[in-house]
C-alpha cells in the first residue's frame, strides 16, 4: 500500500508540474473551448453506454454544448454582455502595487440608471483558482450576479483576486518574475480586500457595503478584518459560502499532498515554476482540445482540476456549463497561495499565517511559528452556509469557525446532504437552496424603520406620554424620514459586565436566521443536556418547505431497534415565537424534555409564519396537516396527542375544522391558552387594532411584510440604552412580545431572561398580526 502511494504521489508532482508549465499566452484568456456531456460519476459506465446508445440524446447534448462554446471562449465583460446586462470596468491598484480587475453590473436587465435611487453596493469574492465568471455562467435566472442585479436593490461588483487570469499585473514587476508570486491569500486579505473596499465605497458614495465571498473568497475577508480590524465598520454584512479556514477534517486531495507540501515547493522552485495551475496551462489545453464528450477521460485524468482539487463529483450541474467552466476554470495562483492551504491542514484545527520557517517566521512576526488570526477581531456581521458533504469546508472546521468568529448571525447547513463545495456555484439548485434565503436575510435588514413606528404605536398610547419623552432625549429624534440614517450609527457595544448576556444559550445561533427561528438552540441545548435530537424537512401542499425537531427519547435512554419508540407528541408554539419556547428552561422545567424523559417521542413543530403574505388561516390548512401526516408516517403509528399555545391552538382548530378527517388521527389534543376570539383582549394590541387596515397599507407601501423581529431596530435601541437593572422592569425596556401581551415576568427566573431575549420575538408575517387586530375588532 505504501508503494502505491508513493507512486501516486509521484506521478501527481508530475502532473502538477506539467500543469503549471505557463504557455507564452500566458496572461491571455484561452479562446478554444471543448464540447462536454457529463453525467454523475458515481454511475459512469452505465450512463456513458446508454448516451452512446441514444443517438437523439447525443444530439441534445452536443447541441447544448455549442451554445456553451461561445461563452467558453468570452471574457467576462463579454459574457456579461452577451446576457443584456450594462458592465463596467475597473482598475484598483493596491498598496503593494498589485492591480485588480473589477467588473460592476451597476443595475439589472431591462433597468435604466436613475441617480435618485440609491443601491446597495455588494461585493462578490471567488475563491481558489477561479474569476469571477463562476458566478455568471449559469442561466440568468440562477446565477447570483443576475440575480443580485435584478433585484433591483443592489450596484454588483465583481471581484478577481491577485494572479488570477485578470488581475495578473503590478505597477513595477513582472509575471515572469519571481518576485510578483511573492504572495498567499495572507496578502490577499491584507492588501486586496482594503483596497477594493475603499475603492468601491469612494465611488458609490457609501458608508457601508455587503461582501459575498466563496470558499477562499471568505478566507481573505476573515485575513482582511482581523489584520485591519478598522475594516469591520465598513460591511453591513459578510454571507460565507463554504468558508476555506480551518482545513483540519479537509478530506479532499489536499489532504494526499499537505505531508509533503514543503517537498512540492522545493520542486516547483527548482523548475523556476511559481504559478499553480494557470488556464493555458499545457494539461488544461490538452484537456480542452482533447477530451471532448468522451466521459471515460472527461471523469478521469481530463478532470477539470477544480473539480480534481475538491474531489466533488458533477451532481447538480447542468453539463451544458462545462465547456464554459473548463475555458475559464482553473484561473491559476501562486504556489504560495496554494501551500499555504496545505500548511493549514498540517497544523489542526487553526488558521494561521504563512510558515516561512523559524527564521523568517521570528523576523516577520517575532515567533519562531506562524501565529494565527484573530478571528474575534472579525466583528461585522456573518451569516456561514455550508454542505454537509463539502470536502473542503468539512462540517467540523465550520462550527470551529463558527466558535471563534466575533460576531456571527447564523451558520446554516444547506438542505441537501450531498451539498458539496462547488454545488454552491454551479448546482442548479443554488439560488433556490442558498441564495433565495440569504437575500430574505439582507432585504429584511432594511425595514427597521416601518416597525419602529408600529412599536410607537403601541407603547406611546401606553405610557401616558412618559415614553415618548424619554425616548425622544434619548435618540435625539431629527424628523421621521430621517430616522433610517440613524442605523448605522447605532452600533451595540455589550460590556462585559453585562450578566444579561453571560448566560451561553442566550448567544446559541439559529440554524438560518433568528427570523425564521429554526432553532440551533435545541440541538445544542439538548445534545449537551444528553439528549438526541433529529431535524426534518416537511413540505406542504402549497409548497413550504418546514423544519420539525425530534427528541426521540429522553435523556440517558438508549435507542434500540427492537422497541420501539414512544407514543409521539407535537407540540406547537404561539405567536411571534419559536420551538424554543419548549427547551430554553431547565431540563427538569421545560415540557419538551419532561416528555421525553417521560418515554414520548416528541416532535417540535414551527410554522410557517415568516413566509409572505401568510395568514394563520394558511398554518392551518397546510402546516399542520402536512407535519401530522409526515409524523405520523414516520413514526409508524396511527393517532398522535398534540400540545399547543396561544396561536399554536388556533392554527389547530383551523387544521380540524378545514381537514375533519384529521380529528381521527388525534389522541387527546392540550390548549394552553388557546387564543380564538379576542373580543375581551386587554393587551395593548387593542389600541392599535382599530388602525389596522392604515397601519397594513403603510407597511406594504414600505414593502415590509415581516413584523417584529429579533434583528429590529427596537432590540437594538434597548441593548444601547437599557440598563441591566431595567430589563423587563421599564416599558420600553420589555421584550417587544412580553409587552404586546402585556405580562409580567415575577413567575419567572431572571435567569432566563437573556435566553428568552434572543429567542423571541422570532417574528411573524404582518397578515398575520393584522389577523388578530381584526378578530379583535369583530367582536367574535
Amino acid at each position: 500500500m505504501s508503494n502505491i502511494a508513493f507512486y501516486c504521489i509521484i506521478g501527481h508532482i508530475c502532473w502538477t508540474l506539467i500543469a503549471a508549465i505557463p504557455s507564452p499566452q500566458s496572461n491571455q484568456i484561452l479562446r478554444n473551448g471543448t464540447k462536454a456531456v457529463g453525467v454523475e460519476i458515481g454511475n459512469l459506465l452505465f450512463v456513458a453506454a446508454r448516451q452512446l446508445s441514444s443517438a437523439n440524446a447525443i444530439n441534445q447534448h452536443l447541441s447544448a454544448s455549442s451554445r456553451s462554446l461561445e461563452e467558453a471562449q468570452m471574457t467576462t465583460v463579454e459574457i456579461i454582455r452577451n446576457r443584456g446586462y450594462r458592465v463596467e470596468v475597473y482598475k484598483v491598484t493596491t498598496e503593494d502595487g498589485y492591480i485588480l480587475e473589477l467588473h460592476r453590473i451597476p443595475y439589472g436587465k431591462n433597468q435604466s440608471p436613475d441617480p435618485s435611487v440609491k443601491r446597495q453596493p455588494v461585493y462578490v469574492q471567488h475563491g481558489f483558482l477561479n474569476t469571477d465568471n463562476v458566478w455568471l455562467i449559469n442561466p440568468v435566472d440562477e446565477a447570483l450576479a443576475y440575480v443580485l442585479a435584478d433585484t433591483g436593490l443592489y450596484d454588483v461588483w465583481l471581484g478577481n483576486i491577485r494572479g488570477n487570469t485578470y488581475s495578473r499585473a503590478h505597477v513595477s514587476l513582472d509575471t515572469s518574475e519571481d518576485e510578483y508570486w511573492d504572495f498567499s491569500y495572507d496578502e490577499m486579505g491584507k492588501y486586496d480586500i482594503p483596497a477594493v473596499i475603499n475603492f468601491i465605497l469612494n465611488k458609490t458614495g457609501r458608508p457601508k457595503m455587503s461582501y459575498i465571498g466563496h470558499s477562499m473568497g471568505c478566507a481573505v475577508f476573515f485575513v482582511c478584518m482581523s489584520l485591519r480590524p478598522e475594516f469591520n465598520d465598513k460591511i453591513d454584512v459578510m454571507i460565507a459560502l463554504a468558508p476555506a479556514a480551518s482545513m483540519a477534517e479537509a478530506t479532499s486531495s489536499i489532504r494526499y499532498q499537505a505531508p509533503f507540501v514543503n517537498l512540492l515547493v522545493t520542486f516547483y522552485r527548482v523548475f523556476g515554476i511559481r504559478v499553480y495551475e494557470p488556464v493555458d496551462s499545457p494539461s488544461n489545453n490538452f484537456r480542452k482540445t482533447f477530451c471532448g464528450p468522451n466521459l471515460i477521460l472527461r471523469y478521469s485524468v481530463c478532470r477539470n482540476s477544480i473539480f480534481s482539487t475538491t474531489l466533488d463529483n458533477y451532481r447538480g450541474i447542468d453539463v451544458n456549463l462545462l465547456p464554459v467552466i473548463d475555458g475559464h476554470n482553473p484561473a491559476g495562483t501562486s504556489v504560495r497561495t496554494a501551500a499555504h492551504f496545505a500548511q493549514n491542514f498540517n497544523a489542526g484545527q487553526t488558521f494561521q499565517r504563512y510558515d516561512f520557517g523559524p527564521s523568517e517566521n521570528l523576523r516577520r512576526y517575532g515567533q519562531s511559528t506562524p501565529p494565527a488570526y484573530e478571528l474575534f477581531k472579525v466583528t461585522a456581521p456573518v451569516y456561514i452556509f455550508w454542505g454537509e458533504s463539502d470536502k473542503i469546508a468539512a462540517p467540523g472546521d465550520i462550527a470551529w469557525l463558527a466558535s471563534k468568529l466575533g460576531n456571527l448571525k447564523s451558520s446554516t447547513p444547506i438542505e441537501d446532504p450531498e451539498w458539496n463545495h462547488v454545488n454552491f456555484l454551479f448546482s442548479t439548485d443554488a439560488k433556490r437552496l442558498v441564495y433565495d434565503k440569504f437575500l430574505v436575510m439582507v432585504l429584511l435588514l432594511r425595514t427597521d424603520l416601518v416597525r419602529l413606528f408600529v412599536f410607537i404605536v403601541v407603547v406611546v398610547t401606553d405610557s401616558e406620554g412618559k415614553l415618548t419623552t424619554a425616548l425622544t432625549s434619548k435618540i435625539k429624534w431629527r424628523s421621521f424620514m430621517n430616522l433610517k440614517s440613524l442605523l448605522p450609527k447605532m452600533k451595540v457595544t455589550i460590556p462585559k459586565q453585562d450578566t444579561r448576556h453571560t448566560n451561553p444559550e442566550s448567544s446559541m445561533t439559529t440554524i438560518l436566521f433568528r427570523l425564521f427561528m429554526v432553532t440551533q438552540h435545541i440541538s445544542i441545548h439538548g445534545l449537551t443536556s444528553g439528549y438526541p435530537v433529529e431535524s426534518h424537512t416537511v413540505v406542504t401542499d402549497d409548497g413550504y418547505i418546514l423544519e420539525v425537531h425530534r427528541i426521540p427519547h429522553g435523556k440517558g435512554q438508549q435507542a434500540n431497534s427492537n422497541v420501539p419508540l414512544g407514543k409521539p407528541v407535537f407540540l406547537q408554539h404561539g405567536f411571534a415565537s419559536s420551538s424554543a419556547d419548549w427547551v430554553i428552561s431547565p431540563s427538569d422545567r421545560s415540557l419538551a424534555f419532561r416528555l421525553a424523559d417521560l418515554g414520548f417521542d416528541v416532535w417540535l413543530g414551527k410554522s410557517s409564519f415568516f413566509v409572505l403574505p401568510l395568514l394563520w388561516d394558511e398554518m392551518g390548512k397546510f402546516d399542520i396537516p402536512s407535519e401530522m401526516n409526515y409524523i405520523l408516517t414516520k413514526t409508524g403509528k396511527t393517532k398522535l396527542s398534540y400540545i399547543g399555545h396561544s396561536m399554536g391552538c388556533a392554527i389547530f382548530f383551523v387544521a380540524m375544522i378545514n381537514h375533519p378527517d384529521l380529528n381521527e388521527k388525534i389522541e387527546v389534543m392540550m390548549a394552553l391558552a388557546p387564543a380564538t376570539s379576542l373580543a375581551n383582549m386587554k393587551s395593548p394590541i387593542r389600541y392599535f387594532a382599530p388602525f389596522v387596515t392604515p397601519l397594513e397599507f403603510l407597511l406594504r407601501v414600505f414593502q415590509t411584510r415581516v413584523f417584529i423581529t429579533q434583528n429590529d431596530l427596537i432590540p437594538r435601541l434597548q441593548d444601547r440604552f437599557c440598563r441591566e437593572e431595567d430589563h423587563h422592569i421599564t416599558l420600553f425596556c420589555r421584550n417587544v412580545v412580553f409587552a404586546l401581551v402585556d405580562d409580567d415576568l415575577q413567575n419567572i427566573s431572571p435567569d432566563l431572561w437573556p435566553v428568552m431575549d434572543s429567542h423571541v420575538p422570532a417574528g411573524t408575517s404582518v397578515r398575520t398580526a393584522a389577523q388578530f387586530a381584526q378578530n379583535y375588532n369583530s367582536g367574535t
